[in-house]
C-alpha cells in the first residue's frame, strides 16, 4: 500500500456499521462512569461507616484492662505455684504465657519480678542446653532483686561429662546461679558426683532451705553454708564423713538425711539441738546385725531430742549410739 493510499483510508468516512458500533462504545462509557461513581460514592459511605465503628471499638476498654496494674500483677502471682515452689521454665502454666495476651499484659509480666523468682530447670535429656541456658539467664535477669527458689536438676551419668552435657557445659548453669547466690533463699540441688560446685564469693544471707543429693567434704557450696544464718532446713544424701563439719547444725529444725552412716548420725544428732523434725535413711551396711539400709524413724515434731523410739526411755540419740557401739 501506499502512503498515498494509507492517508486515504485514514480519511475516508466511516461506515455505517462503523458508525453504530462507535456510537455503542459511546454510550458503554457512559453506563461504566456512571457506576464508577456510584461505586465511589458507596465506597466513601462504608469508609466512613468504618472509621465511625473502629472509633466506637478504640474508646471502649475492657473492664479488666482498666484494673491497676498492682492488681493484675497480684492475679498472675495466683496464676502461679505457691512460692517457693516453681513453675514450668516453658509451657501453658508458665508467666511467659500471661505476657502473650496482650501488649499491655506483657508489659506488667515483665515489670513484675515476682513471677520469675522461683526457677526449675533439667538438663538429664541433654536436649536443647543453649535455649535452657538462655532462659536461665533471662529468669534471673527478670527476677530482678527478688529473693530465688531454684530447682535444679544438673544430675547427668559420668558418661555424659564426655559427652553432649560437659563439664564446660555445667559450669554455664552453675556460674550463673552461683552469681545470685546472695538472692538464694530456697537451694535445691541436683549434681554429678564427680562435679565440685564453683566457688561462692559471697554470704548466703537469706537461705533458709538447702537440698543437695550427692555431697563432698570439699565442695565450696557447702563449705559456704557457715554464711547462711537463716539456714534451717536441709536435705541431703551424705557419702563421706568429712563434710559433716560444713553444716550449722544447731541451728537447724529440719534435717532430712540419705544413706547416713551411723556414727555420722550420731555426731549429727549430737550438734542438731534445736531440731523439730527430722527423717534419717540409716545406712547400716557393714555394722553388725544389720544387712541392708533401712529408715530409723520419722518424727515430727521431735521437741528437741525428747521424741522417743524403741523403748519408753530411749531418745533417737540414745538408740543410734546403742545400735552402733553396742
Amino acid at each position: 500500500m501506499s502512503p498515498q493510499d494509507g492517508a486515504e483510508s485514514r480519511h475516508r468516512q466511516p461506515t455505517q456499521s462503523e458508525r453504530s458500533s462507535l456510537a455503542t462504545d459511546r454510550a458503554r462509557i457512559a453506563i461504566v462512569k456512571a457506576k464508577i461513581l456510584e461505586l465511589k460514592r458507596s465506597l466513601s459511605l462504608l469508609n466512613e461507616e468504618n472509621d465511625l465503628l473502629q472509633g466506637r471499638l478504640g474508646a471502649y476498654t475492657y473492664p479488666v484492662l482498666t484494673l491497676p496494674n498492682e492488681i493484675v500483677s497480684e492475679i498472675f502471682l495466683y496464676f502461679l505455684p505457691v512460692y517457693p515452689e516453681p513453675p514450668p521454665i516453658i509451657g501453658r502454666s508458665s508467666p511467659n504465657v500471661m505476657g502473650q495476651i496482650c501488649r499491655k499484659w506483657r508489659e506488667i509480666v515483665l515489670r513484675t519480678p515476682v513471677l520469675w523468682r522461683a526457677i526449675t530447670l533439667s538438663l538429664r535429656n541433654g536436649k536443647r542446653l543453649d535455649q535452657k541456658l538462655r532462659l536461665l539467664e533471662l529468669w534471673l535477669q527478670r527476677s530482678g532483686s527478688c529473693l530465688l527458689s531454684i530447682h535444679m536438676d544438673l544430675e547427668v551419668d559420668a558418661v555424659d561429662l564426655e559427652g553432649d552435657v560437659g563439664t564446660e557445659t555445667l559450669d554455664l548453669f552453675t556460674h550463673a546461679i552461683a552469681a545470685h547466690s546472695a538472692r538464694w533463699e530456697y537451694l535445691r540441688l541436683y549434681l554429678p558426683d564427680v562435679y565440685p560446685f564453683p566457688s561462692i564469693g559471697t554470704p548466703l544471707p537469706f537461705l533458709r532451705e538447702f537440698t543437695m543429693n550427692s555431697v563432698n567434704g570439699t565442695d565450696p557450696l557447702t563449705e559456704a553454708l557457715h554464711a547462711a544464718p537463716l539456714l534451717r532446713a536441709v536435705a541431703v544424701q551424705f557419702w563421706e564423713g568429712r563434710c559433716i563439719s560444713s553444716y550449722p547444725w544447731s541451728q537447724l529444725t529440719t534435717f532430712v538425711g540419705h544413706l547416713i552412716r551411723p556414727p555420722h548420725c550420731v555426731d549429727i544428732l549430737t550438734q542438731a539441738i534445736n531440731l523439730v523434725h527430722c527423717n534419717v535413711f540409716v545406712d547400716w551396711v557393714g555394722v553388725r546385725g544389720h544387712q541392708s539400709p533401712g529408715r530409723l524413724g520419722e518424727t515430727g515434731p521431735l521437741g528437741g531430742q525428747s521424741r522417743r523410739f524403741g523403748r519408753a526411755s530411749e531418745t533417737l540419740l540414745e538408740v543410734l549410739q546403742k545400735r552402733f557401739w553396742n
